[in-house]
């Protein structure tokens, strides 16, 4: 790396035409640089004219923005052709590497705002409406991002206070609530919550971080009943405010050491906009969010909400058994007792609605399939 001292920002590019213009065609910043599959293209040159991008193999993450990893090839792609900088992507993405020398970067997961080497911000110098256009840094400060800073970006705890400030500790969505419209990018790409699961039952679960043990125990323990969640017409969606490249690499090692492949889609709420939105912040844990979890049902509206601390992993089994209860609930309008199907004194019957006026009290009684010990406790099988 020429300039291992940088702080570097990405973007992620879902298409390889996107990069080569990118690449050959825009004047960037010398901290921009992109995400492509599982590389980092990072602009390492000497000046905004002759970007020199560095091909970065991600290997692993430290906290939220330092990234190791290998540099595998180096492009200067104003002296090629476009069709030359095309070659080269592919060559790096099929693992046809051209060097191999390990280095430590720090990067974020959207373009400066505030940055010592664009000086944009601080200079608060003149730039015409050409440059402007060409420039993401000023389109970027346009859009809904603008106001998070540089040094936001790096501590989200701030961002979160500044929340918590205005709109109180109980902002965050309760049962029964919708889930908020919000689009996120996952590991399997962009999803829309809840549009894109109109129709199913959804597991929404935060998670600390990645590469930490009781998380991949979790992971594990979620995916060994994915099946059985899709069986009931629910599916899984996994966070943290993590890069979606950590997620990529965690999965990866889970995949290789473990032998489990993880294949409902992880959030990578890198800005933590979605954990302060469900309050899924660990008070007093920084950016980190805690193990929480939100059943969401066919129209959307949250069902059920877990919090556990960091400390403590959660039981799929008992998410899993309320998934059934609540699903059994909503077709036979009844109540489903401690522990059903396996309740202590009734077994696997269903709990009756209490009588709503003093007459259908008074006439209560068992009879039939029901069975009364007053007439406010009645139960009887399904």
């Amino acid at each position: 790396m020429n300039h291992s001292d940088r702080s570097f920002s990405f973007k992620e590019i879902g298409r390889e035409d996107d990069l080569v213009k990118a690449m050959t065609e825009h004047k960037w910043p010398l901290c921009y640089s992109f995400l492509f599959g599982k590389l980092l293209y990072i602009n390492d040159g000497n000046s905004e004219d002759e970007p020199e991008y560095v091909a970065v193999a991600i290997e692993n993450t430290g906290g939220h923005h330092v990234v190791y990893g290998r540099e595998v090839g180096r492009i200067k792609p104003r002296e090629l052709s476009a069709g030359k900088v095309r070659s080269f992507v592919r060559q790096m993405n099929s693992g046809k590497y051209t060097c191999d020398n390990q280095i430590q970067i720090i990067v974020q997961p959207t373009w400066h705002h505030s940055c010592k080497l664009c000086r944009l911000e601080e200079e608060q110098s003149n730039i015409n409406k050409k440059d402007e256009a060409n420039c993401m840094c000023m389109t970027e400060k346009k859009g809904p991002l603008s106001g998070l800073g540089h040094d936001h970006m790096h501590h989200g705890e701030h961002h979160m206070e500044r929340h918590m400030e205005c709109c109180g500790q109980n902002s965050f969505p309760l049962i029964g609530d919708k889930l908020p419209s919000i689009q996120v990018k996952t590991t399997q790409g962009m999803i829309n919550l809840p549009g894109d699961y109109r129709g199913k039952w959804l597991v929404l679960f935060s998670h600390p971080a990645d590469f930490t043990p009781v998380c991949t125990t979790e992971f594990v323990a979620f995916e060994k009943r994915r099946e059985e969640f899709e069986e009931l017409n629910c599916d899984l969606i996994g966070l943290s405010i993590d890069q979606v490249f950590s997620h990529m690499k965690w999965t990866e090692w889970i995949r290789e050491n473990l032998k489990v492949e993880i294949k409902f889609p992880i959030i990578a709420d890198d800005q933590g906009k979605v954990a302060e939105r469900m309050g899924m912040i660990h008070p007093g844990k920084g950016a980190n969010t805690v193990r929480a979890v939100f059943l969401v049902d066919p129209e959307a509206a949250i069902r059920l909400i877990l919090f556990y601390p960091q400390e403590v992993g959660r039981n799929m089994d008992e998410i899993l058994r309320a998934l059934k209860a609540l699903q059994m609930v909503d077709k036979n309008k009844v109540a489903a007792p401690a522990n059903w199907p396996n309740n202590e004194l009734i077994g696997d019957q269903v709990i009756i609605p209490p009588p709503a006026d003093e007459k259908t009290a008074a006439t209560r009684k068992s009879s039939g399939d029901m069975v009364c010990e007053d007439w406010w406790f009645c139960h009887r099988k399904l």
